[in-house]
């Protein structure tokens, strides 16, 4: 299974996916709890427009103990706005960024969709995003301006000459 895997992800690479997907799924006939198989084919149904299968088979892989689950959770997050669901995708990369919050593919869906990560509430069961207050839009959207410092004059070659000051006695 583990070799038809690597096969699988080496078509995947190269962009020959329906290659990819028969070694996919000769991998998963061998191992049907195979989290990383499960989630590879999604991702290769996905990129191919079958949304359905890739849908069941990110499901799958979560229900196989995907020790990974912010990729499935991503790629079902990619389905829903793919369909228009944004509240849908929104919640999906969220628990991707739970799951990890250093992935940041999901953290820039989820910024780009309204919600972003430091305002994400994980919950054991759900992820609930708070809007935004309006004190965070508006710090975010205009940069800070920086203080204006005038410019050092620039050091001549050498320096002026000095000269002596002489007093003179009446």
């Amino acid at each position: 299974a583990l070799a038809l895997f690597q096969r699988g992800m080496a078509r995947d690479a190269l962009g020959r996916l329906p290659e990819a997907l028969e070694y996919y799924d000769a991998a998963v006939q061998l191992s049907p709890r195979s989290a990383s198989a499960l989630n590879n084919r999604a991702n290769a149904y996905r990129r191919l427009g079958r949304l359905d299968e890739a849908h069941r088979d990110y499901l799958a892989s979560l229900a196989a103990g995907n020790r990974q689950p912010e990729f499935s959770y991503y790629g079902l997050g990619q389905i829903a706005e793919a369909q228009g669901d944004t509240d849908a995708a929104r919640s999906l990369y969220a628990k991707a960024v739970a799951a990890n919050s250093g992935y940041q593919l999901a953290v820039e869906r989820l910024s780009a969709l309204g919600g972003p990560r430091e305002i994400a509430v994980a919950d054991n069961r759900v992820i609930l995003l708070r809007p935004p207050k309006p004190a965070q839009v508006a710090d975010k959207a205009l940069p800070k301006p920086e203080p204006a410092v005038p410019p050092l004059p620039l050091p001549s070659a050498r320096p002026a000459p000095l000269r002596r000051q002489v007093a003179r006695v009446s």
